[in-house]
């Protein structure tokens, strides 16, 4: 390296090796390809022995192998340890709303994903409603209140602290059963102002028998002088029980890499090709020869974003209402993300080329030969290597999330049974 550095001119020198240092680092540091995948299908228990193996790494990922972990251990029957392991997680969460100057430049520079991981705010709020939910199921219903009132808080905020657009859809849905456990747990003016909410979203769009519920309240607590039809035996009986059944089926909604294809024109990004549904194959439209040999003008290059992948269609049952429809709600959410994360990723990519293309020129201007212009295509490759999509996500959500209303006497008052089909 010191006798290609000899030949460029000394003022050029410090500042030539510290770019070329610079290059090589991105390019070996992205040598090493990350995985998010899915684990393979395993006992319960060794899914929970790995996951707390893993959450005690610290780094980037630390809030989501902790919030793994503790999802695991709800699912494994571990209440206490799952109950420490959702404050833990909680306290990390609201620790990300101040991230760093230096993370912040170097995800807006390289990728989304060397920064540290945050939730979605749909996997936030499932964790919370998860975290009550365990509470109650260990008796602990003032512990329960709590984390539904971070949880109702939470959805009620004007502005999301990290700029993501957050659907009515979403906020009604979560709302609804935020409304009905706080009546469960005998919090009657809490349950009555979130089924309120709920319903300023949109009578159309409301689970029917959460709108026989805030009708019935409303009558009940004077609100309203219209007499609401007479409730089902199945809500009668939770109104003097006040037990449900929560059931978590099948895997929820997978992250992966989309790409959208770019020319380069006079350093401005003109569209491509937009491919939301390609295969791998197809997918695969900027290679490494692509980059290099393309000159300023007509470089082909490609952004890299993330989407989310149904993993499975499962059909509802008529008695378990009301639910919350994981694939739905997130596939929506992209939707309302997906112009502002490709608008960012684009003006990215741009920098990358603009920068890689001003230090490739000065390189092979000051250095001869071949040296030059291995040298120079760095740069190129650079942008190349460090682009690719943040797909990291939770694990273990399920698809849905449904509520059921049991008979008289199937369960003891005041009490909810969570289970499992088909999550594993």
């Amino acid at each position: 390296m010191k006798l290609v550095i000899s030949f460029i001119n000394p003022p050029l020198s410090k500042f030539m090796s510290r770019a070329i240092i610079l290059l090589v680092l991105l390019l070996c540091s992205c040598q090493k390809k990350v995985s998010y995948q899915a684990p393979v299908a395993s006992q319960l228990e060794q899914r929970l022995n790995s996951s707390l193996q893993v959450a005690k790494s610290g780094g980037r990922n630390q809030y989501k192998n902790i919030a793994e972990s503790a999802l695991l251990q709800t699912y494994s029957g571990h209440e206490e340890k799952a109950a420490e392991a959702y404050d833990q997680a909680y306290k990390l969460s609201e620790a990300h709303y101040s991230r760093s100057l230096r993370e912040l430049t170097f995800s807006k520079i390289l990728n989304e994903s060397v920064k540290t991981f945050r939730p979605h705010y749909l996997e936030k709020w499932h964790l919370l409603l998860m975290a009550s939910l365990n509470r109650w199921s260990m008796g602990d219903n003032e512990g329960a209140a709590v984390e539904l009132r971070r949880l109702s808080r939470d959805i009620r905020l004007e502005k999301d602290p990290f700029g993501e657009k957050r659907s009515n859809e979403a906020k009604q849905a979560y709302l609804s059963f935020t409304g009905l456990i706080f009546y469960a747990l005998e919090r009657g003016d809490e349950s009555f102002s979130d089924l309120h909410k709920a319903y300023s979203y949109g009578k159309d769009d409301l689970d029917d028998d959460i709108l026989r519920l805030y009708h019935y309240l409303s009558y009940t607590r004077g609100k309203t002088k219209d007499k609401p039809a007479e409730l089902p035996d199945y809500l009668q009986d939770f109104l003097q029980n006040r037990s449900l059944i929560v059931r978590l089926k099948d895997q929820g909604p997978q992250k992966e890499e989309r790409r959208l294809s770019l020319t380069m024109v006079e350093y401005w990004p003109v569209i491509h090709g937009y491919m939301q549904e390609s295969s791998a194959q197809e997918q695969k439209i900027s290679s490494v020869e692509d980059v290099v040999l393309g000159t300023l003008g007509r470089r082909v290059i490609s952004i890299a974003y993330p989407v989310f992948v149904s993993r499975c269609s499962p059909a509802l049952s008529a008695y378990e209402h009301p639910v919350l429809n994981y694939d739905e709600l997130l596939l929506e959410s992209w939707q309302l993300q997906r112009n502002r994360l490709i608008a960012q990723n684009i003006l990215r990519v741009t920098f990358k080329v603009i920068a890689s293309q001003k230090v490739s020129s000065l390189i092979e201007d000051n250095v001869g030969g071949g040296w030059g212009t291995l040298l120079g295509n760095l740069g190129a490759m650079a942008v190349w290597k460090t682009e690719k999509a943040d797909i990291r996500q939770l694990f273990y959500l399920p698809a849905q999330l449904m509520i059921s209303f049991p008979r008289a006497g199937k369960l003891p008052n005041g009490s909810v049974k969570l289970r499992r089909q088909g999550l594993f």
